[in-house]
């Protein structure tokens, strides 16, 4: 009968013939931190379309397994893993929402699936460290990208809406009609300082240029 075993993960890797993951593995079998027991590289049993190489140990922890020993006529086969130092990447859960997400102790590359919200939103960070969200939004019909201080925002009511850093200017189409507000340039905007002229009276158009 398989024997379970909580273990401490270190090195990761993919098998260089298989290409599936191995991972190093100890047992702490005293209170003496240097009387371990060494799995070496194991392999792991993880979810259909999952795949995942924990982090190495460091400061703020490490990553743990479960091990089964003497499975399938193996000195042990990881079947499940949590690392705590991510425990805080998702946020606030309720029941029937789950988390898919990058396990190293920064965990920025997350998928969060909000059960009955009806909800999936898609989060990283940029190389300044500020978030970049995509938001599916099935309870208020609606999509919105935000990255850079800038909002992409489908739904239903207001059409398309796409508006820059600080709000200075947007686009929104909603069926027939296109709104602007803002400056609009046509041609290089680095020329484009022509007014562009209402062609019966000769009168320049607010706010729209031309490149010459």
């Amino acid at each position: 009968m398989p024997r379970l075993e909580i273990v401490q993960l270190g090195e990761a890797k993919l098998d260089p013939e298989s290409n599936l993951p191995t991972y190093a593995a100890t047992l702490q079998l005293t209170k003496d931190e240097d009387d371990l027991e060494q799995f070496g590289a194991i392999d792991s049993y993880q979810a259909l379309g999952v795949t995942a190489l924990p982090y190495p140990k460091d400061s703020e922890g490490f990553a743990e397994a479960v091990v089964a020993r003497n499975a399938g006529n193996t000195d042990g086969v990881i079947i499940g893993a949590r690392d705590e130092r991510c425990s805080e990447v998702y946020g606030k859960m309720v029941a029937g929402d789950s988390a898919l997400h990058a396990c190293d102790p920064d965990a920025s590359a997350m998928v969060l699936c909000k059960g009955t919200d009806r909800q999936v939103i898609m989060m990283t960070k940029d190389t300044g460290g500020n978030n970049m969200v995509m938001l599916l939004d099935g309870l208020n019909d609606r999509v919105q990208i935000t990255a850079f201080g800038g909002i992409i925002e489908m739904s239903e009511e207001k059409g398309i809406i796409l508006t820059t850093p600080g709000g200075g200017a947007s686009i929104q189409i909603k069926d027939e009609t296109i709104m602007l507000v803002g400056k609009l340039v046509i041609g290089d905007p680095l020329t484009a300082v022509v007014p562009l002229m209402q062609a019966a009276m000769g009168v320049p158009l607010k706010g729209i240029f031309i490149s010459p």
